[in-house]
């Protein structure tokens, strides 16, 4: 049911031309969730259009997205970790974050995209190198397109501004940048 939830909204959101990628990950992406978890989706942007993206996402998903108070959301979309193009490599190099890492399931990919996520993110392979290498089985290799639209990233920057200020004040272990917001400081963040 889970999966079948996730892959209607990836399907709806990939409809957006600025979404380059999504992932399943925690514990669906392992296919041993609860009935009372919720589905984490990572969302990978083009360059200038993560917040833009957002705060579509947000939009989209305002009666289906699991909203931070809440401790349990049984299939509500969490959109926790949002990642643009040229940000791909996660940080914080543990075993943990490789295996997180390693277990996201790619559902949307516009081109290359999970391809670039797993080579930025070679160190992996340091923990799991059979996993590593087994994770480049069929991926189709292509150069990631780029949209160049300086209104966007205007844009991008107000939208940016306007949900950091909304954001700050509940602010805890969350890391977010104008590339990068980490929602969930357990998974892929330090």
């Amino acid at each position: 049911l889970k999966w079948g939830i996730a892959y209607k909204h990836a399907a709806n959101l990939a409809k957006l031309p600025l979404v380059a990628a999504i992932f399943v990950t925690g514990s669906l992406a392992m296919s041993n969730c609860k009935k009372s978890d919720d589905i984490d989706l990572m969302i990978i942007t083009y360059p200038n259009t993560l917040w833009i993206t957002r705060f579509i996402t947000n939009l989209w998903f305002f009666k289906n997205r699991r909203y931070p108070k809440l401790k349990i959301a049984p299939d509500k979309i969490c959109t926790n970790l949002w990642l643009d193009t040229r940000n791909l490599k996660i940080p914080d190099e543990t075993l943990y974050h490789a295996h997180e890492i390693l277990q996201a399931k790619c559902i949307f990919d516009r081109g290359g995209v999970h391809y670039q996520f797993l080579k930025q993110n070679s160190w992996v392979k340091n923990y799991l190198p059979n996993a590593y290498h087994k994770s480049f089985e069929n991926l189709k290799i292509k150069n990631l397109k780029l949209i160049k639209n300086y209104k966007l990233k205007i844009i991008n920057y107000i939208l940016f501004g306007i949900q950091y200020l909304y954001m700050r004040p509940k602010m805890t272990t969350e890391r977010i940048g104008l590339g990068y917001a980490f929602f969930h400081p357990k998974n892929f963040s330090s």
